[in-house]
């Protein structure tokens, strides 16, 4: 009667130890894989970073080229636009004792020495509407024209309204209007020239003979073209006066002819 029971029990109990092996070896296989998948996962997850920090670096790196060569460019760039502007300002200290000499001949009264002024009291004679400066023989000359149409707002002197008027200023100030709009044109043609010869020389800058082709382009430069125009128009003023106020007298036959 006891023997049944003893044997169902002993079928149970090596049913549930293998079971239980099983359980235990399936446990360990899946743990065992577990750990497999996790090193793998971990590896993935440091070669994706490792070349996320590389292609990261390389877009570093290659910012960091591009900022190399913009700062070497700009230097280059810095340079011309520095001498450039010396030249501008040793061309435009020239003109100004040039200026100074031709006014210190007192032809033009120390009032109207300025370069609105001048450019209409030039219109007014010009246009036959005066011949003389000051008032002479009952008529007005240039002076009193010009104070006449400033008080009755006729005209404008100050030069920063005048610029913000441009236009309205054309046909009452004609030669005042072409002057300031030649100077402008003059300005845009020396920056344009600037920008050209930079770009020329970042060119250059990377081939044979770099000295001599520098050379070259800032002696062909926009600059460089209006310097010698400045020196030739400076000579040609001072010429002007000298002979006409009677320098060049007792200079000889040749040196009595106008200038040109």
């Amino acid at each position: 009667m006891f023997i049944v029971p003893i044997i169902l029990w002993m079928i149970l109990r090596n049913f549930l130890v293998g079971f239980l092996r099983y359980l235990v070896g399936f446990v360990a296989i899946f743990a065992a894989l577990y750990v497999v998948l996790e090193i793998l996962d971990e590896n993935g997850r440091e070669k994706a970073k490792k070349k996320a920090y590389e292609k990261s670096f390389k877009e570093y790196q290659h910012a960091l080229d591009c900022d190399s060569a913009r700062l070497v460019k700009e230097e280059r760039q810095k340079k011309i636009l520095q001498e450039n502007l010396r030249q501008l300002e040793e061309q435009n200290k020239s003109m100004v004792q040039t200026l100074s000499n031709l006014y210190s001949l007192n032809i033009i009264y120390e009032k109207y020495r300025s370069f609105t002024r001048v450019c209409t009291i030039y219109e007014c004679i010009c246009s036959g509407r005066c011949t003389t400066l000051g008032e002479r023989f009952g008529n007005d000359g240039a002076y009193n024209l010009l104070e006449q149409e400033e008080r009755q707002e006729k005209i404008i002197l100050k030069l920063d309204q005048i610029l913000q008027k441009l236009d309205e200023i054309k046909a009452g100030q004609y030669i005042l209007y072409h002057a300031i709009q030649e100077g402008n044109q003059k300005m845009d043609a020396i920056l344009s020239g600037i920008h050209l010869i930079s770009n020329q020389i970042d060119q250059a800058a990377s081939s044979e003979g770099t000295s001599y082709r520098l050379e070259e382009l800032e002696k062909s430069s926009a600059v460089a073209a209006y310097h010698a125009e400045r020196i030739d128009k400076g000579l040609s003023y001072m010429n002007r006066v000298n002979y006409f106020s009677g320098k060049y007298d007792r200079a000889g036959m040749f040196r009595q002819r106008p200038p040109v």
